[in-house]
């Protein structure tokens, strides 16, 4: 592994979002990553385009609009889109704006799947089963298999 590879993964395992993940973990999960630059004042989600994504804000800074007046500061590290948790948000970003230079990480729901059989530890993060799917493809938010769990009277 190069020095730079290296050195950018260490920023990698820095974020919230990857804690817990190995150099070795990281360098394979970034695999299943799109990585795309983009510029200041680009739309980098709007809330029904894209209802299978995960976008995590790798550098730069980004501004997220909820409603009418909902605005909240992202920084790297930070995720949006549909496959993102709503929990951090009392609800899920209507737009997401970049405030500044920035470089985004976009997965599918696919990717997604793969890179959490690579570093089972960021679906802590997310909040969503590694395990469980919705047919096949998009990882299942962990209270929804919790709540669908408690409903069955096992007795």
């Amino acid at each position: 592994m190069s020095r730079a590879m290296t050195t950018e993964l260490r920023k990698w395992s820095r974020m919230p979002l990857f804690e817990g993940c190995s150099l070795r973990q990281l360098k394979r999960a970034t695999s299943y990553c799109t990585f795309i630059g983009v510029e200041p004042g680009c739309v980098l989600h709007r809330r029904q385009e894209r209802p299978d994504s995960l976008v995590v804000l790798v550098s730069g800074h980004a501004v997220a609009v909820t409603g009418t007046s909902g605005l909240e500061l992202l920084g790297p590290g930070e995720c949006f889109g549909a496959l993102a948790p709503a929990t951090a948000r009392k609800r899920r970003p209507d737009m997401v704006v970049a405030l500044t230079a920035a470089t985004v990480a976009t997965l599918t729901a696919r990717e997604l799947a793969g890179l959490l059989a690579v570093c089972p530890s960021v679906a802590l993060h997310l909040r969503i089963d590694p395990v469980a799917t919705d047919a096949g493809t998009r990882p299942v938010d962990v209270r929804e298999s919790r709540n669908a769990a408690d409903k069955l009277d096992v007795a």
